[in-house]
């Protein structure tokens, strides 16, 4: 079980440093000034440190129904 976890938190680790570096070169290729570049980087830790990776929503949309419902009570 700890070793699924930590596959998992490596996996999350590697899919935001994957995010991270494509935000770059997408700021780079439309040449966005530094101030928004700082701001896009900002609210990526943030997202980061809010969820760590989890995608809520998704997880919860691919829960059945009744699980949802229970959850969201």
């Amino acid at each position: 079980m700890l070793q699924r976890y930590l596959q998992s938190t490596t996996m999350r680790v590697e899919e935001m440093r994957v995010k991270r570096t494509d935000a770059e070169r997408w700021m780079s290729h439309r040449m966005l000034p530094e101030e928004l570049r700082v701001r896009v980087r900002r609210y990526q830790q943030y997202k980061w440190q809010l969820t760590r990776g989890v995608e809520e929503e998704n997880l919860l949309q691919s829960l059945p129904k009744d699980l949802r419902r229970d959850i969201t009570r």
